[in-house]
């Protein structure tokens, strides 16, 4: 029976070997920080010079200004590019750890070094934007370890300072509270933004009624198996299964006991398939099952016997106590390798309408003159 109804309910786990599709975010005009580094360091370096010449800024050698100039983009540009190269947990700190060292060697050089650490911020904001949220603490570590760094430089002379050293102190203390302030919450709004794009891309492939994968997943799951079966050789099967008498719960109990009746039975597949195998959804009371490998070790009959034994028991619907529902379940099999999964699927749907035509709880292997088999 292809009617169904169709609500809107909580998703439930995903069932099968691979994950879901990419889902393509809009593109957007963004600017390499690398290239935006490297444009605005002759402004700030004259900025720089010109603050020096009025003596607002350390003064410190100009050489040694156009040196941190040059340096800072190079060493940036290889430093990020070895870790575009080989992304890895200690080429991230090298990363990080390499810009907060150009950070903290810029403003502290101007002398205002615990005045001008919002400049840290900046190096957060980039990293969470580009590698996401899991780097905030990476950052805030680096970040922090330059503002101690440039704190001791100054208490040692070893780098200048219009500041008393208590008056630095404090004002490091207070960027430090601020910086660890924006970092957060720059990280919590990047989380938000991640779990929105999981949810978007959980409603976009999954069924919204039982959460089970939908056609779109279904079909790439085939391609995927098909291709498995093609390189190793092995054995898989789809299972295209129809409720008996779905829409008689329909009509008798109304859309909800359908949608309530139609998560149940989604669980009681999930129940009996392997975590390798795919359970989905494609509308309505039809769902499709994907199997390969051990699943399929005693072929695809014994797999349906267990689908249909699955719904056996009489299902009790929360809201409906006191109804048991008799469910039970036609299906249609295609086994062994096709040229695609459209085919795959489609001669699986051939053999689900061959085991309707033959009553109640049949199942019809594509392909075979045999008599529809009966569940025992």
């Amino acid at each position: 029976m292809r009617t169904g109804s169709d609500g809107a309910a909580g998703p439930a786990g995903d069932h099968g070997p691979a994950g879901p599709l990419p889902v393509h975010p809009v593109t957007r005009f963004q600017v390499n920080p690398l290239v935006l580094s490297y444009a605005i360091a002759p402004l700030a370096l004259a900025t720089l010079l010109g603050l020096r010449k009025y003596r607002l800024i350390a003064d410190e050698s100009p050489w040694l200004w156009v040196g941190v100039f040059a340096t800072i983009p190079t060493g940036s540009a290889l430093v990020d590019a070895l870790y575009r190269r080989r992304p890895s947990p200690g080429w991230l700190h090298v990363r990080v750890a390499g810009q907060a060292l150009s950070v903290t060697a810029v403003i502290y050089l101007t002398g205002w070094g615990p005045v001008l650490a919002g400049a840290f911020a900046f190096i957060a904001l980039e990293n969470i934007a580009h590698d996401g949220s899991r780097v905030w603490r990476i950052t805030a570590l680096w970040c922090l370890a330059g503002i101690a760094a440039g704190q001791l430089a100054v208490a040692r002379h070893w780098l200048p300072s219009f500041l008393s050293v208590s008056r630095g102190e404090a004002l490091a203390l207070m960027g430090v509270v601020v910086l660890l302030f924006v970092i957060r919450m720059a990280a919590a709004t990047m989380e938000q933004k991640e779990a929105a794009e999981i949810l978007l891309a959980q409603q976009a492939l999954h069924d919204p009624l039982t959460g089970l994968p939908n056609r779109q997943l279904i079909m790439d799951r085939a391609e995927q198996v098909l291709a498995r079966a093609v390189r190793d050789d092995g054995p898989l099967a789809a299972f295209f299964i129809d409720l008996d008498n779905f829409k008689e719960v329909n009509d008798t109990l109304g859309h909800d006991a359908g949608d309530k009746l139609l998560q149940a039975v989604a669980t009681r597949f999930l129940g009996v398939l392997r975590p390798s195998d795919t359970v989905g959804r494609l509308g309505g009371d039809e769902f499709v099952v994907l199997a390969e490998g051990d699943s399929l070790a005693g072929g695809p009959e014994p797999l349906a016997r267990r689908l249909q034994a699955a719904l056996a028991e009489p299902i009790r619907l929360d809201g409906y106590e006191g109804t048991a529902l008799d469910v039970s379940a036609s299906i249609g099999i295609a086994h062994g390798s096709r040229p695609s999964a459209r085919e795959l699927l489609r001669d699986a749907d051939a053999a689900l309408y061959q085991a309707k035509a033959a009553g109640k709880r049949r199942f019809v292997l594509f392909g075979t003159d045999s008599e529809p088999a009966a569940a025992s």
